[in-house]
């Protein structure tokens, strides 16, 4: 398991930063990643903790979010994994969730669904409206359950993939990924020059370069700065990227953004230039930004995109579980 999880982990187009989670039942135990724990280093790091099977099932009918539930038999001052109660209730020994690029790329769209229909035909599959991760996800994925579903695409989310072993887990996530892939349309980076807007230490480039993608086009920045579209990009660089034409006053774009989302915005697209960051940003924000070029180079620029809804955004943004896992990724 440690193997899968590090190689997944170490994928950008599957898991950025410490996003995604994986468990493997024995015993009547359930092994699941640590809360704010980087799957790409799970063969350096004791990340899986261990955790009462039937105690974290026993609580998911009821809507119980009883943290005693998930509290670590070994006695680790570590929390489990935000997702621990879906993973408790899928009845395979293997579960893998992975925020792949490809997968959100198709989840986050109006009519994703009906296309998934047709390049996932022939699967055990079920499409999961979104929810808020946790129990509420679980609980629209206990709607939709039968035995025999192995893949999970989840709406604004990601993907599940299921196994009874640790291969049969590898083999099904390796067939998805070829059939939901998407061709990046990958964009020449512009000669327009961003470092006057890091002049005063305030702003920078991002550490990885395919997160300008997400600013090289007019499209691409107007859903850049139109709102989020999944939970991780919530949480780790806000509701949205502030927008920026070149040449203006970046001042006015972070007022008019303030004034908007009544918050200091993380990143800004500088439309037909790039992307900037915050000089402090953390690593989870590093990777999320590169997630987010990673996900519009696939968007068709016609395509009707599905935004979280203000309430599900602030909710993921002032959710003590969500603070807890930032808190773990602050450099």
């Amino acid at each position: 398991m440690k193997r899968l999880s590090a190689k997944v982990g170490r994928d950008l187009t599957l898991t950025q930063g410490a996003g995604g989670n994986t468990s493997i039942k024995k015993d009547g135990v359930l092994w699941v990643k640590a809360s704010g724990k980087w799957l790409a280093n799970a063969e350096q790091e004791e990340m899986f903790l261990p955790v009462d099977l039937q105690r974290v099932r026993s609580t998911i009918p009821a809507g119980n979010n009883d943290a005693n539930a998930t509290t670590p038999l070994d006695g680790s001052p570590l929390r489990a994994s935000i997702e621990t109660s879906f993973h408790a209730l899928l009845p395979q020994n293997v579960v893998v969730h992975v925020h792949s690029v490809n997968a959100i790329s198709w989840a986050v769209q109006r009519h994703g669904y009906e296309a998934l229909k047709k390049l996932l035909a022939g699967l055990r599959w079920s499409w999961v409206p979104y929810a808020r991760p946790g129990l509420p996800l679980t609980h629209r994925i206990a709607e939709r359950m039968t035995r025999d579903v192995q893949v999970w695409i989840l709406a604004n989310h990601g993907l599940i993939v299921t196994g009874a072993t640790v291969e049969e887990a590898e083999e099904l996530l390796e067939e998805i990924e070829q059939r939901l892939i998407i061709v990046p349309r990958h964009l020449p980076e512009n000669e327009i020059d961003l470092a006057p807007y890091c002049a005063d230490c305030t702003w920078k480039l991002p550490k990885h370069s395919v997160a300008h993608q997400s600013a090289l086009t007019k499209e691409r920045a107007r859903v850049a700065a139109n709102g989020s579209l999944y939970p991780d990009q919530t949480v780790f660089i806000g509701p949205a990227c502030a927008q920026l034409t070149p040449g203006n006053d970046i001042s006015t774009a972070l007022t008019r953004y303030h004034e908007r989302w009544r918050m200091e915005a993380k990143a800004v697209v500088v439309e037909g230039a790039g992307l900037l960051v915050r000089s402090g940003a953390s690593e989870g924000a590093e990777a999320m930004v590169a997630c987010l070029g990673l996900v519009l180079e696939r968007l068709d620029p016609s395509a009707d995109i599905a935004f979280l809804d203000h309430e599900e955004m602030y909710g993921l943004m002032n959710w003590d579980a969500e603070k807890y896992r930032q808190s773990l990724t602050q450099n």
